[in-house]
């Protein structure tokens, strides 16, 4: 959408830009999460050994860009404020062994899972709170919506365009500024108050399944393409 807005002031007519969302296949992620009952849930919990705990999870690379290190802090903060939070981090990357060390440091409990396939995160998914992945944005906002999970980031640059499907306040939440304590706050706030949880999630699966689906996105590249070449007659449907 931002790019759109720039060809437009740049001259180029509106007839001639076309969005086309990026995605995953929301609608298998949508029935694998549907799929995992309570027992599942206890089970899990139990393994794990957190409880009643709120689960906040990071899906993504352990990189600089996404901030993760911040995302520790925030916990730490918020679990000073009485929130007992459990993190669990989904992804590999350079930044694991220091993540590993900041937790312990901080004395806050983090599973990390190493990467997984997307559907194989499931479970996990379902017995978080919220994703959360302070920094650059991707197609982790795709998963979690399609969970009817609510989003939350911080205003940052390094941001990519599917931060285009984030709507402050609706399915989600935006930092800012940047930084551990208002992103601390933040959690405290929506971990507090289960039924604003509860309707951003609603939020966040219904602009999954109406948005980010793969016929949507296919739909966009075939009208970009007869926007382009207007001689070519359509024949997908």
């Amino acid at each position: 959408s931002g790019v759109a807005e720039e060809l437009l002031h740049a001259g180029v007519g509106e007839s001639r830009i076309v969005i086309s969302p990026n995605t995953l296949d929301v609608q298998a992620i949508h029935f694998a999460n549907s799929e995992v009952s309570d027992e599942t849930l206890a089970g899990m919990r139990r393994q794990l050994g957190i409880g009643n705990a709120a689960v906040v999870i990071y899906m993504g690379r352990l990189v600089h860009g996404k901030r993760p290190g911040m995302l520790l802090e925030a916990v730490s903060l918020a679990r000073q404020c009485g929130v007992d939070v459990h993190l669990i981090m989904a992804g590999e990357g350079p930044l694991l062994a220091c993540l590993r060390g900041d937790a312990t440091r901080l004395g806050i409990p983090v599973t990390f899972l190493g990467h997984l396939p997307i559907l194989e995160l499931s479970g996990y998914l379902k017995l978080a709170k919220v994703v959360c992945i302070p920094g650059m944005t991707g197609l982790a906002i795709v998963h979690a919506f399609a969970a009817g999970k609510p989003y939350v980031t911080c205003d940052v640059p390094e941001h990519g365009p599917e931060i285009g499907y984030l709507r402050p306040g609706h399915n989600g939440v935006l930092v800012s500024p940047a930084t551990a304590g208002s992103l601390g706050k933040a959690l405290v706030s929506l971990l507090r108050d289960d039924e604003r949880l509860k309707q951003m999630g609603r939020n966040a699966e219904s602009v999954a399944l109406r948005e980010c689906s793969p016929e949507a996105q296919v739909k966009g590249f075939v009208r970009a393409i007869l926007v382009g070449n207007p001689g070519i007659r359509q024949t997908v449907s």
